[in-house]
């Protein structure tokens, strides 16, 4: 994730609950130790010297580059190949190493969710439903409570001749958001669901003018208003601009408040 890192770094994160003098020794039997079995194995061995380690960029696969690579051209492709957050099936692990993961973890979540709201946005603009179901799927695991990731959720589905799943979407949303902050959906979201189920029970693909009254499309619209001249939008009660000092508007791609434990995607190794 950093390429070469200071000898003292990966000792204080590694066994930050010992001393320095034993961090240190503890590194240097590791770094022998990986050496043999990279060795052993015909893999490139560790780029190490007196003062920092690290991999050569390449002598290793990075899922998690993979992924951030492929959003751009392959939304849909780069959806169902991410796996979950970073390292999420780790064991325990050194306290100070914990604290890094965790500000790791929510680095590459934001990271992601913003390449691929970003992506479902294109999606939405060209009528590509079945990629952006995958899409907007991924973007409510990456954050439960992203309205706009709802959206599009709901659009791909409704557009895809499950309206009765769209609105099992939205109702699901709204009981998430009851249960776990004590809040109502968004006006427009609220808006969003009376739209969809005005919709035609199977909606077509290139119906441009309907797409023109369904919920991104009002997203679409509420955003404009923060352009230069246009009203700005109100800031919501579980929006993270409350923590962003005053007078920023909301953006519409942030991220939702923390979610609660069990409610995130676990999967396998993200990266390394």
């Amino acid at each position: 994730l950093e390429g070469r890192i200071p000898r003292e770094t990966a000792a204080a994160r590694l066994w930050g609950e010992r001393g320095e003098a034993q961090a240190r020794a503890s590194l240097r039997q590791t770094i022998y130790h990986v050496q043999k079995v990279l060795t052993a194995a015909g893999a490139p061995e560790l780029l190490v010297d007196r003062q920092s380690l690290g991999l050569a960029q390449d002598s290793y696969r990075s899922d998690l580059a993979a992924v951030l690579a492929a959003i751009a051209d392959s939304p849909a492709k780069a959806a169902r190949a991410y796996t979950g957050e970073l390292f999420g099936d780790i064991g325990r692990v050194d306290p100070s190493f914990q604290d890094w993961l965790s500000l790791e973890r929510q680095n590459t979540s934001d990271k992601l969710l913003s390449g691929f709201l970003s992506a479902g946005e294109r999606l939405f603009e060209s009528a590509d439903w079945p990629a952006l179901d995958p899409v907007s799927t991924l973007c409510l695991k990456l954050d439960t409570f992203n309205e706009k990731a709802l959206a599009y959720r709901m659009e791909a589905l409704a557009r895809s001749g499950k309206r009765a799943s769209a609105l099992a979407q939205f109702e699901r949303f709204r009981e998430l958001l009851a249960s776990d902050l004590g809040v109502e959906p968004e006006p427009n979201t609220l808006e969003l669901r009376d739209r969809i189920a005005a919709l035609p029970e199977r909606a077509t693909n290139d119906d441009a003018t309907a797409r023109e009254n369904t919920p991104a499309a009002v997203f679409r619209e509420r955003r404009s208003l923060s352009a230069p001249g246009g009203e700005a939008r109100k800031h919501h009660p579980r929006s993270r601009s409350f923590r962003r000092p005053l007078g920023r508007n909301r953006d519409p791609t942030a991220k939702s408040p923390t979610r609660r434990n069990g409610t995130d995607s676990r999967g396998t190794t993200l990266g390394t």
